[in-house]
């Protein structure tokens, strides 16, 4: 049975934005989903706009704020073609 306190809370819902603060002033850290790519490739598909969208919000929101973005791929293939690719995946949505 999947552990529900695992699931995001989020994304994309109006008070995205504020739930993501929470979670970030209680813990440090926060899960972000919503953010897809099609399969072997780094552009971010325009699904992920109102993740985005609420990302944006959460840093307009605090102009101070650092985040560190880890991101994952599938484990098909060899390592480091996804090790690329994971790290194209993380530049590429800073640029929307």
């Amino acid at each position: 049975m999947p552990d529900s306190s695992r699931k995001p809370r989020c994304f994309p819902s109006p008070s995205c934005s504020t739930s993501l603060a929470g979670d970030i002033s209680r813990t440090g850290h926060a899960s972000v989903y919503g953010i897809y790519f099609d399969t072997g490739k780094a552009d971010v598909k325009q699904e992920s706009d109102a993740t985005l969208t609420e990302i944006a919000k959460l840093l307009q929101q605090d102009p101070k704020l650092k985040l560190y973005v880890v991101g994952h791929t599938h484990n098909q293939g060899v390592l480091d073609m996804n090790m690329d690719l994971a790290r194209r995946r993380t530049a590429g949505w800073f640029k929307c």
